[in-house]
């Protein structure tokens, strides 16, 4: 066996990550180099990193701990802190999906299977390829994590290794299942699957060598009980908390669910107009086909070696976790929003751990297919028969895995980044905040009233030089207060200046009706067609111009 034949897995995988990273750098230039406000967030945490503050959540949301705050200040202190290097660790986070998602699909399944994983990770549906990019909240870094506590979980089983190897394995477990219990409790789709096992096959194991687990869960997950043991165990009450669905809203959550969570996952938002019926069907089939596949072929055992089996019955139990916990759980309420925004696919979009896996062992089970022949022929027309057999499988499996990265492919090239990569809560934020920073520079003016979803991109941008605040969000829609220092200063400035979204030709704005009744003078200047800002001659409280500041679109 040569060296390429002893490593085709590796460069399979490294091929793999190369074509995902290259789409995906594809979409971040096309875009700007675009971040939502819930990324601006992220990234003004991670300034304070830098300048010595620590926090374990993201503030005002003590069920989502604030790792990419960590991730990022390294690379802005070596790099600059700014949309380019942001993106680099969302490329980083996206490579270590692909790799992830080829080893556990390769321990499992194979070498084939593995390397074939990577690569429909690499080239993913488009509303994977944009959430692979998104810093939201441990989104991806779940999916990477819950992919190594599988992988983690099968080495603890299997008990091949000496007992040092073995207590390392131990270690690795724990300390990955900490960290995913601090960052976000969407682990528990990989926590469910990884226990079951541990009680299934693994007691033996885990009944020698707990403890160096229960020490390395304990590191990992430290944050959390610091923060919770001096916060009255804030965490719990708010991920615990809730009412129970009614009825109707369980019908209106599983009607959302077919008609769109199912679909948005396999292919993008429908506004991105990426996939119509005639792609959407095939790729519908194919993708969900496989998680079937992922369902049955554990019971099957001559079908795969007896190596993986413990990940094999994971993944399947992964696929059946995933819709249960959502659909019990408070995240699928989000499907109730009245605004008709996608607030549910960030709790689900941890199939695609499963999805490219399930298509790959789709592939593999239609390629492996045979013809058993006519006992009556002789040998060698069995023989041709069986090559036959084989050549059109091998087409079949081909041609879906083709179809499916050419469908995903076709899907990269059409959507828009510009509009892919805004927030689904917000869709008024400019491609550029450049003429605003320069108009603010300009003016001497250093702090705003603005929308939340501009603000947090401008206060970073800026790297806080200008402040933002904003009075609708906090004092009457009742938001959460990201950076009360932000807002203090805001109140505190000696001028008051507003930046509001307006519409192109717009005459009269809300805000400068409500500032023309005051009385008070002020400097209109339009930003550019679909910005305007207002300089009040001094201070102004904003509550005298409030039913002019709001979501007027």
């Amino acid at each position: 066996m040569n060296r390429i034949d002893r490593h085709r897995f590796e460069i399979a995988l490294g091929g793999a990550v190369v074509i995902g990273l290259a789409i995906r750098l594809m979409l971040i230039i096309r875009s700007g180099w675009r971040i939502d406000y819930d990324e601006a967030m992220i990234g003004l945490l991670g300034l304070r990193v830098m300048r010595g503050e620590w926090m374990a959540f993201i503030p005002a949301q003590p069920t989502l701990g604030a790792i990419e705050a960590y991730l990022l200040a390294p690379v802005f202190a070596l790099l600059g802190a700014n949309a380019v290097t942001f993106r680099l660790v969302s490329l980083a986070l996206s490579a270590a999906y692909i790799a992830s998602t080829g080893v556990l699909a390769r321990r499992a399944y194979g070498d084939k299977a593995g390397g074939l994983a990577a690569l429909l990770a690499g080239i993913a549906p488009p509303y994977m390829l944009i959430s692979s990019l998104r810093t939201w909240g441990a989104t991806i870094e779940t999916i990477i994590l819950g992919n190594l506590l599988l992988i983690a979980t099968a080495n603890v089983i299997e008990e091949k290794a000496g007992r040092a190897v073995r207590a390392i394995d131990l270690m690795l477990m724990g300390l990955i299942a900490g960290v995913m219990f601090w960052i976000a409790w969407l682990g528990a789709y990989y926590f469910i699957p990884a226990a079951l096992l541990l009680v299934w096959q693994g007691r033996r194991a885990l009944m020698k060598g707990w403890w160096p687990a229960a020490i390395a869960f304990l590191a990992g997950s430290l944050p959390f009980w610091l923060f919770n043991l001096r916060h009255n165990f804030a965490t719990f009450s708010t991920a615990l908390g809730g009412t129970p669905l009614t009825g109707e809203e369980w019908r209106a959550i599983l009607s959302h669910a077919w008609v769109d969570l199912l679909p948005r996952l396999v292919s993008g938002n429908p506004g991105w107009q990426v996939s119509g019926p005639c792609a959407l069907v095939p790729l519908l089939v194919l993708y969900y086909s496989g998680l079937l596949c992922l369902l049955i072929w554990p019971l099957i055992r001559s079908a795969f070696p007896q190596r993986g089996s413990s990940l094999r019955r994971m993944l399947a139990i992964f696929v059946l976790t995933v819709p249960i916990l959502y659909l019990f759980s408070g995240y699928s309420r989000n499907a109730l929003n009245q605004w008709g925004v996608d607030a549910t696919s960030r709790y689900v979009v941890m199939l695609h751990t499963a999805l490219p896996i399930g298509l790959a062992v789709l592939a593999s089970a239609v390629s492996r297919w045979r013809s058993n022949g006519n006992r009556s022929m002789d040998t060698a027309a069995e023989s041709i028969l069986s090559r036959m057999g084989s050549f059109f499988t091998r087409g079949i499996a081909a041609s879906m895995v083709l179809l499916v990265i050419g469908l995903n492919m076709l899907g990269a090239i059409r959507v828009d980044p510009v509009v892919a990569f805004d927030s689904p809560y917000y869709d008024r934020l400019p491609v550029s905040l450049d003429p605003l920073i320069r108009v603010l520079d300009e003016q001497g003016i250093t702090h705003v009233w603005i929308d939340t979803p501009i603000g947090h991109v401008l206060m970073f941008e800026t790297r806080e030089r200008i402040l933002a605040a904003d009075y609708y969000d906090l004092y009457i829609a009742e938001g959460l207060i990201r950076f009360p220092d932000a807002l203090a200063a805001v109140q505190a400035a000696p001028q008051t200046a507003f930046v509001v979204p307006i519409m192109a030709g717009q005459i009269d704005p809300p805000l400068q009706r409500a500032l023309d009744a005051t009385g008070v003078s002020y400097t209109a200047i339009e930003v550019t067609p679909t910005l305007m800002l207002y300089i009040a001659d001094g201070q102004l409280d904003p509550a005298a111009v409030a039913q002019g500041i709001g979501y007027q679109y």
